[in-house]
């Protein structure tokens, strides 16, 4: 083998072995048990991870694609003391539950699940994403007083316990969607 393959070899035997003592320090702080964890070992060797330790995992993702899709990077955040912690997608754990994120919502008992979203008047700018609806958990949600463009999207009607939607004072477009009709319980529109 050349020194090019044995090079390699040596990356992957040490992003494997990162890899396992990832797994391992997270049991230990989080109680010994990771819901989840997704880790990618970029083109430069360094690995960059996605957990969620009490929350479930599809819904920070969720969140994560909601923060893209309206530009979070610019949103105005609140004081951190009150309102509780800035969303951060770069931590090793990201629980949006366990670091009180703000805006964000949550139920625990053995799991956390995300049960509602205020981001009224954050400065979210774009259009949601459909993947909002897999946050299933959903009872409320309020992104008024935003920027928000395009149409409210039909997964939405996913949160079947959604009983309070507040989209006012944004730029959204045409009709309620026709499966929102199934959400029994929303009762505040």
């Amino acid at each position: 083998m050349d020194a090019t393959g044995l090079q390699h070899r040596s990356n992957s035997y040490r992003a494997s072995i990162y890899l396992v003592l990832l797994v391992f320090i997270s049991n230990i702080l989080h109680g010994g048990h990771v819901v989840s964890s997704a880790v990618f070992l970029s083109k430069r060797g360094h690995l960059s991870t996605l957990s969620s330790s009490s929350t479930v995992y599809s819904q920070t993702q969720s969140l994560q694609e909601l923060y893209v899709a309206t530009n979070g990077a610019n949103w105005q955040w609140k004081n951190t003391t009150v309102y509780g912690s800035i969303w951060n997608f770069s931590s090793p754990v990201v629980d949006p539950c366990g670091d009180h994120w703000q805006g964000v919502n949550c139920t625990c008992s053995s799991m956390c699940s995300i049960v509602g979203l205020q981001l009224r008047a954050y400065n979210l700018v774009g259009s949601l994403p459909s993947s909002i609806g897999n946050i299933s958990t959903l009872e409320y949600l309020d992104l008024s007083n935003n920027k928000l463009t395009s149409t409210i999207p039909k997964t939405l009607s996913r949160a079947t316990d959604l009983f309070a939607l507040s989209l006012a004072y944004n730029r959204l477009t045409g009709t309620l969607p026709q499966e929102l009709t199934t959400l029994h319980r929303l009762s505040e529109l």
